[in-house]
């Protein structure tokens, strides 16, 4: 049943955000079944399945606010039938969902309310911790997260669980991509000797692996466990001692913001003088070489993996693909080839010599954007994932379109461009000591803005920064004035920003260095 739950709650989305008849019939239908369900649990309100009727009623239809109610009731009523796991999946339903709306503080006061309905309630915590820190309130985000490491530290004495000496990840943490390179960020805090922790586990379900050939690199690093049984034991016991994933992370013995913690991570491994964290194997290689030779690469010819975000769902961190053309176009001007990765939904490129699209390619290789990651001259990235593979590699990359700020790649032989902000009410360009200054820690705030409107890279600023890319690697490059500049605002404001901001994006746009 909890598994039906779970596939459920991950299409709830899907079934609001497609614009066809059946989903609106959906949406009607879930505003009757909603009505109806209120109507009938008036007679009957100490039904526990007429109650939870309601509730999926109210939010296949998107009312939120009633939905939460709803869970209220059922907090009042305690109604005994309403067994912890099934809430659970209530309340996870409506913070699934609730994201997708923005509608996040409906869900931050009803997971308030939980807590004060039962303060050692872990799970209603840990989702707190995220909410408070999608709403930008970092100060609120880290007091109840030491509650809520309070409150775990007590579960796991009485449940006699060792978090001193063992950390656990479950699937919030192999999902998305970029979440498994995070992985990679613990395994070197452990080689560092920055944690007290001697073993981490890792629970993978195997519906919810974004890459699991990755995560063979990362298995030395981790008990992994993956049986149904293991997964289970999770489930019931660990997920309440494992860590919220977008809060805090603790580095010798002090807490950090997420970003930051990455940024102390690497500054750290390169000040010990540690290379590469990955090595391909020779069998990757191998197949990755062959695969590309395949759809044309020449045997002697180097190359740009290029990964552009375009998922589903309007994203803000989605770009115009056809923008970054003229780069392409001066890569293979001289004499390298562009492949890129990414899925199949992705906008097409026009045939260009020298291009190779492997978004159309089926069925995709996990083993092969690895490689194309890994083995590139250099990469070129957005705000996803795939960004943070290259480094782990001892590969380099141009991070383009950067949103938000705080969300950079974290080494420092790596150029970046970040998006800019213009006011809507003066229509002017915000300066880049404006926008540190500004809350803008997620990007659920950045799009719930009202105020600010975005100015995505042009084709000019993604080529000439290939350009600056192409040309670190014939010369030893100082940092600019202008960029020395850029980091002295991020140290301003508390940020450590380990890469270089393109120069020539800098130099265009001096006048927001104020």
């Amino acid at each position: 049943m909890l598994k039906l739950q779970k596939i459920i709650a991950m299409n709830l989305w899907g079934l609001m955000e497609r614009s066809t008849v059946i989903a609106r019939l959906s949406i009607l239908i879930g505003y009757l079944v909603g009505w109806a369900g209120k109507t009938l649990s008036l007679a009957l309100k100490n039904s526990w399945f007429l109650q939870k009727f309601t509730f999926l009623g109210w939010l296949v239809a998107g009312e939120l606010q009633r939905a939460a109610e709803v869970l209220r009731e059922i907090e009042q009523l305690r109604i005994a039938s309403a067994k912890e796991n099934q809430l659970r999946f209530l309340y996870q339903s409506l913070a699934f969902v609730c994201l997708k709306h923005n509608a996040l503080e409906v869900c931050t006061r009803a997971f308030e309310i939980r807590i004060n309905q039962d303060a050692d309630c872990l799970w209603a915590w840990r989702i707190l911790v995220d909410y408070t820190y999608y709403l930008g309130d970092l100060s609120r985000t880290r007091d109840i997260h030491e509650k809520f490491i309070n409150r775990r530290d007590r579960y796991a004495n009485r449940f006699n669980i060792d978090v001193m000496s063992d950390r656990y990840f479950g699937p919030s943490f192999t999902y998305a991509f970029g979440h498994i390179c995070c992985l990679a960020a613990y395994a070197k805090a452990k080689v560092l000797g920055g944690t007290t922790h001697k073993r981490y586990h890792l629970f993978l379900d195997r519906r919810q692996i974004s890459n699991r050939h990755l995560i063979n690199y990362l298995a030395p690093h981790f008990n992994i466990h993956s049986d149904e049984k293991q997964l289970s034991e999770f489930e019931n016991r660990f997920q309440y001692v494992e860590d919220p994933f977008l809060c805090q992370i603790k580095f010798f013995d002090k807490w950090y913001d997420l970003y930051d913690a990455l940024y102390q991570i690497e500054e750290k491994w390169d000040q010990m003088g540690h290379g590469p964290f990955f090595t391909l194997t020779p069998e990757d290689n191998d197949l990755g070489r062959r695969i590309i030779r395949e759809h044309g690469l020449p045997n002697d010819a180097w190359f740009v993996t290029l990964h552009a975000r375009s998922a589903s769902g309007g994203s803000i961190r989605n770009v115009d693909i056809m923008t970054y053309i003229p780069a392409i176009l001066e890569i293979t001007k001289r004499g390298g080839w562009v492949i890129r990765i990414g899925d199949d939904n992705a906008p097409p490129l026009p045939k260009l010599s020298g291009l190779i699209d492997l978004t159309r390619l089926k069925p995709r290789c996990e083993r092969l954007d690895l490689y194309l990651l890994a083995a590139s001259k250099f990469c070129i990235t957005t705000t996803s994932g795939p960004a943070n593979a290259p480094g782990l590699f001892g590969n380099r990359s141009l991070q383009t379109n950067l949103i938000p700020l705080r969300h950079s790649v974290a080494n420092a032989n790596d150029l970046v461009l970040p998006v800019l902000y213009k006011s809507r009410a003066t229509g002017e360009i915000l300066s880049f000591n404006d926008v540190l200054a500004y809350p803008l820690s997620s990007e659920i705030l950045i799009r719930r803005s009202t105020e600010l409107s975005l100015i995505y890279n042009s084709a000019l600023d993604i080529r000439d920064a290939t350009v600056e890319m192409l040309h670190s690697f014939e010369t030893t490059i100082t940092p600019s004035h202008n960029q020395v500049r850029f980091k002295q605002l991020c140290e301003c404001h508390g940020i450590q920003f380990r890469p270089l901001v393109s120069e020539s994006f800098l130099r265009r746009n001096e006048q927001l260095l104020v």
